[in-house]
C-alpha cells in the first residue's frame, strides 16, 4: 500500500488501549458499558492531539507517530510513578512527577524532530498499527471470554420471578417516609473503643434524645459494602438467592444485578413509595429502579477515577490550585448532608437512600470538617502492615467521624423538622472500620474490628421496642415492612459470614463477631427472636 493510502489506526488504538486495560483488570467489577464514555474521551484527545501535531509538521502521516508517542506516555504516567518511588522515594511524589513531566515532553519534542526527517514512515506506522491492534485485541478476548462464561453461569442463578412473586405480598399500605443511609465503615462503641480510643458515647446519647434506639450490639452480616448491601436490600442471606454454582467465580455482574432490583424497592413500589437515591461515589453501593437520582452533573463514577489516575491530570490540576480527587471527594461524601433538602422536596410517600463514605479512606474531614487531604496517592485502601499508615488511618478515622457525626445529627434534624408526619429513619454501618480487615482471608481478619457496627433507628408511634440489642442489617427492613407496611416476614437468626472480593459468592460462617466484650459469653449468632 502507498504512504498516500495507507490506512492509519494506531492513534486511535493507543487511546483505547488504557480503557480497555483497566477494564481487563476489573471485568468482575464492572459492566462493559462503564468502558464507553472514557473510551469516546481518549480517542477524541488523541484526534485532536494528531490535528494539532498535523498542521505542525504538515504531514498527518508523520504527525501520527508523536501523536501515539504522547498518549502512551501520558497513560503510562501512575504506573512509572509507582515504578520510580519504589526506588528510595520517601513518599513525597512532587519531585518525581516534575521528572515524569519533564519525560513527557522530551518524548513529545524527540518524536516531533526525529519525524521530520523519517524516511520510512510508512514502515514505522505499519509496525505501530500492528502493536497498537495487537495490544487492544488481547483484553478484548479475555472480555469476551468472561462475557462467555458469565451467560453460561446465568442459567445456574436461581429464578427470582418465582421467588418476588411468594415473597411481595399484594396488600401492602405506605407508611411513613423513610430514610435509609447506610454509613460505611460506621464501626459501634466498643470497636471505636477498643481500636480507635474514640468515645462515641456523646453521638449515642445525642440519638437516644432524639428517640433513636441503638442496638450497641449489632453486627454486619457480610464483611464489605457489595455483598453487605445487597444482603440488606433483599433482606436474605445471599446464599438463599443466589445458590451455590457460583461459588467458583468472581464475577461481581450477579451481585449487581440483583442491586440493580432488589426486593426492597419492589416492595416499597407495590407500596406506592418513590425511591430517592443519592448517587454513591462506589458504584456497587447504588440501587436501581430509583424515581429521583440525586447527583450533579459532573460526578464521575469509580471506573472514570481509575482511567484519570493513569494520567498526570489530578495532580496537574492540583498543582495549578485547581480540584483534585480528594477535593471531589469531599464534596461527594458531604453531598447527601448538603443536599438534603432537595429529597425532602420529594413528595411522598418516599423512601430516601444515600451510602456515605462515612469511616472509609480517603480520610478527608478533620474533626471540624477542614480540609486533612493527603498530598499522596488517591487510595480506598491501607497497608496493614505499614506503621505509620495505620497511625494515620486511626487518626483519620477518628477525626472524620467525630465531624461527620455533627452533620448527621444536623440533617437527621432537618429530616423530622421538615416531614409532616413523623419519619423512619435507619442508620447503621455496612461493615466496621478496615483497619485490619484482609479483603481475601477471614484468618487474617480482625472480626470483631470488621463486623462490630453501629445500628440506630428512629421508628415512630412505639416502633423503637422492635430494635433489639444484638440485630443485624438483614433485619432491619423487615421490621419496617412488618409494623408500617402490613407485612408479616419472619425475623431471620442474624448470622455473620465472610467472602472474599475474590469469591463473593462462597460464604464462611463467622464464629461469633459481636462479642460485647472479653469477659462476656454472649453470642449474637446465637440469639432466640
Amino acid at each position: 500500500m502507498s504512504k498516500q493510502h495507507q490506512v492509519i489506526l494506531h492513534p486511535v488504538m493507543f487511546a483505547l488501549y488504557p480503557v480497555a486495560f483497566l477494564y481487563t483488570g476489573h471485568k468482575n467489577l464492572f459492566d462493559f458499558s462503564v468502558t464507553f464514555a472514557p473510551a469516546l474521551v481518549t480517542v477524541v484527545f488523541s484526534a485532536l492531539v494528531w490535528l494539532v501535531i498535523s498542521k505542525i509538521t504538515g504531514d498527518w502521516r508523520r504527525a501520527a507517530i508523536p501523536t501515539s508517542a504522547l498518549v502512551m506516555v501520558l497513560f503510562s504516567y501512575s504506573a512509572v510513578q509507582r515504578i520510580l518511588t519504589s526506588f528510595g522515594s520517601d513518599g513525597t511524589l512532587d519531585l518525581w512527577s516534575k521528572i515524569i513531566g519533564a519525560c513527557i515532553v522530551a518524548v513529545f519534542v524527540a518524536a516531533v524532530l526525529a519525524l521530520r526527517s523519517a524516511k520510512n514512515l510508512g514502515f514505522v506506522n505499519y509496525l505501530m498499527n500492528v502493536v497498537s491492534l495487537f495490544l487492544v485485541a488481547g483484553p478484548l478476548f479475555q472480555v469476551g471470554l468472561g462475557s462467555f462464561g458469565a451467560w453460561s453461569l446465568q442459567a445456574s442463578i436461581p429464578d427470582r420471578t418465582e421467588f418476588y412473586a411468594n415473597t411481595l405480598p399484594d396488600d401492602v399500605v405506605p407508611g411513613p417516609d423513610i430514610y435509609y443511609l447506610v454509613l460505611d465503615g460506621y464501626a459501634r462503641q466498643d470497636a471505636l473503643r477498643d481500636y480507635f480510643d474514640y468515645d462515641n458515647t456523646e453521638m449515642i446519647e445525642a440519638l437516644r434524645q432524639r428517640d433513636f434506639a441503638v442496638a450497641d450490639q449489632a453486627i454486619a452480616n457480610y464483611p464489605y459494602t457489595l455483598v453487605s448491601v445487597n444482603s440488606t436490600l433483599n433482606f436474605s442471606y445471599l446464599g438463599e438467592l443466589l445458590g451455590d454454582q457460583l461459588a467458583a467465580t468472581g464475577d461481581q455482574r450477579y451481585l449487581r444485578q440483583l442491586m440493580q432490583d432488589s426486593r426492597a424497592v419492589r416492595l416499597l413500589k407495590r407500596a406506592g413509595y418513590r425511591i430517592v437515591s443519592f448517587e454513591s461515589e462506589y458504584w456497587g453501593a447504588n440501587i436501581g429502579g430509583a424515581d429521583v437520582n440525586l447527583k450533579e452533573w459532573w460526578f464521575v463514577n469509580h471506573f472514570n477515577f481509575g482511567v484519570l489516575q493513569m494520567t498526570p491530570l489530578p495532580r496537574l490540576l492540583q498543582a495549578m490550585g485547581y480540584t483534585s480527587l480528594f477535593d471531589l471527594h469531599r464534596i461527594r461524601t458531604i453531598y447527601p448532608f448538603d443536599h438534603m433538602d432537595r429529597a425532602l422536596d420529594v413528595a411522598g410517600p418516599k423512601f430516601v437512600y444515600s451510602h456515605i463514605f462515612f469511616g472509609h479512606p480517603p480520610f478527608v474531614f478533620g474533626p471540624k470538617g477542614e480540609d486533612v487531604s493527603s498530598a499522596g496517592e488517591y487510595l480506598w485502601e491501607t497497608d496493614a502492615n505499614d506503621e505509620i499508615a495505620k497511625r494515620n488511618f486511626v487518626q483519620g478515622y477518628r477525626d472524620q467521624i467525630s465531624y461527620l457525626n455533627g452533620r448527621l445529627l444536623e440533617t437527621i434534624d432537618q429530616i423530622r423538622a421538615n416531614s409532616e408526619r413523623a419519619p423512619i429513619i435507619i442508620i447503621h454501618g455496612d461493615h466496621g472500620a478496615g483497619l485490619l480487615y484482609d479483603e481475601e482471608s477471614l484468618d487474617a481478619t480482625d472480626v470483631a474490628e470488621r463486623y462490630n457496627i453501629f445500628y440506630a433507628a428512629h421508628l415512630p408511634d412505639g416502633g423503637n421496642e422492635d430494635i433489639y440489642p444484638t440485630m443485624s442489617p438483614i433485619n432491619g427492613l423487615r421490621i419496617v415492612f412488618n409494623r408500617y407496611l402490613g407485612t408479616d416476614y419472619e425475623l431471620l437468626e442474624d448470622r455473620a459470614y465472610f467472602a472474599s472480593q475474590g469469591l463473593p459468592y462462597a460464604y464462611t460462617p463467622v464464629p461469633s463477631p459481636g462479642l460485647p466484650g472479653p469477659d462476656e459469653t454472649l453470642s449474637v449468632l446465637t440469639v432466640d427472636h
